[in-house]
């Protein structure tokens, strides 16, 4: 089911497993008819397909918007992890607005974000943090974007590690207008215009 938003978090021993076993745990409606035992996506390398994922305020951080722990706070932040996402057609691969609550981003491949342009919404970025404090990405691979990874629009108070940006055609991580964000041990290389580039912003710690 390409559009099931459910969690697959039972490992086929016990529901006190931590474990996927690869059919989801919530059922699927569809068409009047009910799968009480949906298939999730496949799977490669522990990551799992997902379509683009676009979250523009603090009530969207749910299971149907990719989220798959997490509470928000700074101690239990929100997860969105292990997925592949291709961005072509939609202008991101995963975007987050307009937020104050705490969340992560991590162990993503994200690619291939292309399509409109539209400032700040669509950016052709893998990943997106616009006008938002208190967000992480980290362990991601993002590639075959125009940007990489990209904060715009007053984004403050992020940080950004451990991420490989690569092979982007404009820049691997880039900031724009942004506040005190922390960008740490990240891979960036064969990016079409620079690896790392701060624009326009202040007190960010590279």
């Amino acid at each position: 089911w390409s559009d099931y938003a459910g969690a697959d978090s039972y490992s086929g021993i016990s529901q006190d497993v931590p474990g996927a076993d690869g059919i989801g745990d919530t059922a699927h409606t569809t068409s009047g008819a009910t799968d009480n035992y949906p298939l999730m996506k496949p799977a490669m390398n522990g990551k799992i397909y997902h379509p683009p994922i676009r979250i523009n305020n603090d009530t969207e951080f749910d299971a149907a918007h990719g989220v798959s722990a997490g509470d928000g706070s700074p101690g239990d932040p929100w997860v969105i992890e292990d997925y592949y996402i291709d961005g072509g057609g939609e202008g991101y691969c995963i975007y987050v607005g307009n937020t104050t609550e705490s969340f992560i981003i991590r162990n993503c491949s994200v690619y291939n974000a292309s399509g409109p342009y539209v400032y700040p919404y669509y950016m052709n970025s893998g990943i997106i943090f616009n006008y938002l404090l208190n967000g992480t990405a980290s362990d991601n691979s993002a590639y075959n974007n125009s940007y990489g990874i990209y904060l715009v629009n007053y984004a403050q108070a992020n940080t950004v590690s451990c991420n490989d940006a690569s092979n982007n055609s404009v820049d691997g991580i880039a900031v724009l207008s942004g506040l005190s964000n922390e960008i740490c041990w990240n891979t960036v290389r064969d990016n079409g215009d620079s690896g790392i580039a701060i624009r326009s912003s202040y007190n960010n710690d590279v």
